[in-house]
């Protein structure tokens, strides 16, 4: 269960308003009135603690002092007797809505530290926060509700939007970044983009200037140490809701749709395009000036080179359509086991 000295639950709150907020439905209405505090896994859940289970095995190591338990209309049945239980289409997002309810994020206490570095030029909204360390550029504006953490660096002219929070060690410069963003430590925003001419002659290459801007749009969540460069005349833009994981990096002038889902290590080169709600496994790479649809599929280690067209589903380097990537990773496993036998066959 949540540690109380790092989460602060809000609740009890009844079951019956938990099911409204997460779209479900109270098997047994008369337990709309038990109060739930808080959320745990199924093994580990108390009286007073949400669970859920999508699987029987998870039902079956539910513990019996489970306060509710959200699964499926057809999993009902499964969950031990005496466990008020609540039955949702997708009990996942079900019980992310609930916990979020029982565990929002606090909002911050408007203050300005007296050991933040603040231009007297930038444009602070009365309630937000600016954390010890802070260093807010010129001109700078920060919305009502934002938070910007310890170590953080704002370049001048940057956006904040309302109520978005920077967390610490963040750089952000060259950004107009929107409302209820989240930011996560370490990241990079806005920097330079990899722009150069080759050259092989002396004095060598020649560094292209990267003067675009990035454009991080409302709802994004950019995850711990991740980099994402500004363009080099355009702008790179992060759309509505898009969820970018630890440590990806996206290249000057990309293009990431709305609620768009980049795994760890995911590299997109510059000015590609990935379309709204994609998703890529962990370490996924897209080359540069490729086109990525809408709702496509790319798999852990992926390398795309080519533009994929709408629900595409691939996978291997370089990516191909799933099936014919399953059907080819059988046939080299059929011929590496053929030739090891051969080989066995002629030692002996």
């Amino acid at each position: 269960m949540p540690d109380p000295r790092f989460f602060s639950s809000r609740g009890p709150l009844s079951l019956a308003v938990l099911a409204e907020l997460g779209d479900a439905r109270l098997v047994r209405p008369d337990d709309g009135g038990r109060l739930i505090a808080t959320v745990a896994r199924g093994a580990d859940a108390a009286a007073g603690a949400l669970s859920y289970g999508v699987s029987r095995t998870e039902l079956r190591r539910l513990a019996p002092s489970a306060g509710a338990c959200i699964t499926t209309d057809a999993l009902v049945a499964e969950v031990p007797p005496g466990i008020p239980c609540l039955a949702a289409v997708n009990p996942r997002l079900a019980f992310a809505r609930m916990a979020n309810a029982l565990y929002p994020d606090p909002p911050p206490a408007p203050a300005v530290s007296d050991r933040a570095t603040v231009d007297p030029a930038a444009v602070l909204h009365p309630e937000c926060r600016i954390e010890a360390g802070a260093v807010i550029g010129a001109r700078v504006e920060i919305g009502a509700g934002a938070w910007v953490g310890c170590n953080t660096t704002i370049g001048p002219g940057v956006v904040i939007g309302a109520r978005t929070r920077i967390d610490a060690n963040v750089t952000v410069v060259c950004a107009l970044v929107g409302a209820d963003v989240r930011i996560h430590a370490g990241v990079r925003i806005g920097q330079a983009g990899f722009g150069l001419v080759m050259d092989g002659s002396a004095p060598g290459h020649e560094r292209v200037p990267q003067l675009g801007r990035v454009r991080i749009e409302d709802r994004a969540d950019i995850g711990a140490n991740t980099c994402i460069d500004r363009g080099a005349l355009g702008d790179t833009v992060i759309g509505e809701g898009a969820f970018l994981d630890n440590l990806v990096h996206v290249a000057h002038n990309v293009h990431v749709g709305s609620h768009a889902v980049l795994a760890g290590q995911t590299g997109i080169g510059g000015s590609s395009t990935v379309g709204a709600f994609t998703a890529t496994g962990g370490q996924a790479g897209i080359s540069d000036h490729v086109a990525v649809g809408a709702r496509c599929e790319i798999g852990a280690q992926a390398g795309v080179t080519r533009d994929l067209d709408d629900g595409a589903r691939v996978a291997g380097t370089p990516a191909v359509p799933i099936a014919r990537y399953l059907r080819q990773a059988v046939v080299l496993g059929r011929l590496a086991t053929r030739r090891g036998q051969a080989a066995g066959d002629a030692g002996s």
